[in-house]
């Protein structure tokens, strides 16, 4: 979170921001947008 308040502070005062940063993901087959199972 404090990394996209960053990009977007600097994107307000005309700053290129071009720094990465990953995050570990995997996708969840299903056949609707919604909370992934298991995720409540």
């Amino acid at each position: 979170m404090r990394r996209i308040v960053r990009w977007a502070d600097n994107i307000a005062k005309g700053k290129t921001d071009l720094r990465q940063s990953f995050t570990k993901s995997s996708f969840v087959q299903g056949v609707t947008i919604g909370p992934a199972p298991g995720s409540t």
